[in-house]
């Protein structure tokens, strides 16, 4: 990997560094979120999901 390529994108080696936790961050978020939104029997609770998101079209097309 030639670092001149991503200097002349404007990128230098902290700004990649952190890009890659903030990404690190947000899987782990994401993850935890999705384990949150199962209930006990590992079912799709959908009233917190809707509490979370009150999108009414949203949670139409996840209940089809």
């Amino acid at each position: 990997m030639c670092f001149r390529d991503f200097n002349s994108l404007g990128l230098s080696l902290d700004d990649l560094i952190e890009s890659y936790i903030a990404t690190v961050l947000s899987v782990i978020a994401i993850d935890k979120m999705a384990c949150r939104l199962l209930d006990s029997k590992g079912r799709f609770d959908m009233d917190l999901f809707s509490a979370l998101n009150p999108d009414d079209v949203l949670c139409g097309e996840i209940l089809r």
